[in-house]
């Protein structure tokens, strides 16, 4: 078992020597209010103005990232990054009764290639980053008093 610990622990070293690199990092989020049209069978398109959403950030489920990179510790580097984000549905300025529950909290989840840069040669760490990736969204709603399987669509 000792000499599992020193490979794994000599394996981790060389690892980070070559530039890999993971971070882990929890925080808080805001998201601006939006506009959400309900595309719902049996009733017409209707506009939910002005949503607004809370994030519940260190309330469980948690919000965090995970990001794994390799590359160079002052320059270009490949990063893979999960961002696990949160809505909580807390009201509209129009046509807010429409939407009695729209959460988000099982899967609105970004993952990304991110292609970085950071700047260390400074008394502040700056890291230039652009990435592309998709979103796995996993919301639960209730719409006009109904927990719909199918059908209701918002966008």
């Amino acid at each position: 078992m000792r000499r599992w610990i020193v490979l794994m622990g000599v394996l981790w070293g060389l690892a980070f020597a070559q530039g890999f690199g993971f971070v882990y990092y929890m925080g808080f989020t805001w998201t601006p209010p939006t506009d959400l049209t309900v595309v719902q069978q049996g009733y017409p398109d209707t506009v939910v103005r002005g949503a607004e959403f809370s994030g519940r950030d260190f309330t469980y489920p948690w919000y965090y990232g995970v990001r794994l990179w390799y590359g160079e510790a002052a320059g270009l580097r490949y990063e893979l990054e999960l961002i696990h984000h949160k809505l909580y549905f807390e009201g509209a300025a129009e046509n807010a009764g429409i939407l009695n529950r729209f959460t988000s909290t099982d899967g609105f989840n970004y993952l990304l290639f991110n292609l970085a840069y950071p700047l260390i040669n400074s008394s502040l760490r700056v890291v230039g980053r652009v990435g592309a990736g998709v979103m796995l969204p996993h919301p639960e709603t209730e719409v006009r008093g109904e927990i719909p399987s199918r059908g209701v669509e918002i966008r």
